[in-house]
């Protein structure tokens, strides 16, 4: 979410809100078969919260390196999600990530139109198309929204 220093952070932490309809999810660090489990179960937890969320955002600019164990799960985690209807982009990826990514054969991840090279080039790409319709009167990835005390 939107900080009010100008960054997107953490919302929990921050007590900002969360948009409704993009699911931003950083991962920090090593991603490999001990970590994978761990931020899959977060991503799905996130998505169990939210019902109008209709996109994925993986912002990857912290993840120091991939295996390629890590980057095959990863890449069958993207598939399903796709398949249950989300659509899912990438943010950040550096060079080694997605050298990996292709040597584990995540090519159909990596499509084109989905893979932003920063995290406010993903949002403004994928913004609008994820709101259409929405009644959310302020995106907290657009504006800093405080969580409401008790919400």
């Amino acid at each position: 979410s939107l900080h009010p220093d100008g960054s997107r952070r953490d919302a929990h932490r921050h007590g900002l809100e969360l948009c409704r309809h993009i699911a931003a999810i950083r991962f920090d660090g090593l991603l490999d078969l001990a970590t994978i489990g761990y931020f899959e179960v977060e991503l799905l937890n996130r998505l169990k919260d939210g019902t109008e969320l209709s996109h994925v955002l993986i912002v990857a600019h912290a993840i120091t390196a991939i295996s390629v164990g890590a980057a095959e799960q990863l890449c069958l985690l993207v598939e399903r999600l796709r398949q249950e209807g989300y659509d899912v982009s990438f943010s950040g990826v550096n060079d080694n990530a997605l050298d990996v990514l292709q040597q584990a054969g995540c090519r159909n991840v990596l499509q084109d139109g989905f893979v932003f090279p920063t995290l406010t080039a993903a949002i403004a790409a994928i913004h609008s198309v994820s709101h259409e319709g929405s009644t959310e009167p302020k995106c907290p990835l657009l504006e800093v929204v405080q969580k409401v005390s008790g919400a």
